[in-house]
């Protein structure tokens, strides 16, 4: 008798966040505000829109823009990506939990991802949400 076994698919989350530090010092999420998250989503799902540069890619920007003068994204080069553009590092931090519940990834990357990465954004999300 021969059986059939199909590979368990895989996902993973990557995402990497641009901060604003004051000077030459190091990021502290206490008070240096997260202005850009970008994603990488890999997944075997065949119905998944790709937006990456390879098949089961997907690939998106967070941005946070508070004031309004952010351009186009088309006008910046990456119209080919998700593209979600905020007014609040709240709805930013939002964005990112609807990314990460829709998506559903069995693997959540980063680099140092207790200070550096994830817990940067944990600490930097619950000062927001302290703070509203």
């Amino acid at each position: 008798m021969r059986t059939s076994i199909r590979a368990a698919e895989r996902s993973a989350l990557t995402r990497v966040f641009t901060v604003c530090t004051r000077g030459d010092l190091m990021p502290d999420p206490a008070k240096d505000a997260i202005s850009a998250i970008a994603f990488s989503f890999q997944n075997e799902d065949d119905g998944l829109e790709d937006t990456g540069s390879r098949p089961g890619l997907r690939t998106g920007l967070l941005l946070l823009d508070k004031h309004g003068t952010l351009p186009d994204p088309a006008r910046l080069g990456i119209a080919g990506l998700d593209v979600e553009v905020l007014s609040t590092e709240l709805e930013l931090f939002n964005a990112l939990v609807d990314l990460v519940r829709t998506l559903d990834p069995e693997i959540l990357v980063g680099w140092e991802i207790h200070n550096s990465s994830w817990g940067y954004v944990v600490d930097r999300a619950m000062k927001e949400l302290s703070e509203s």
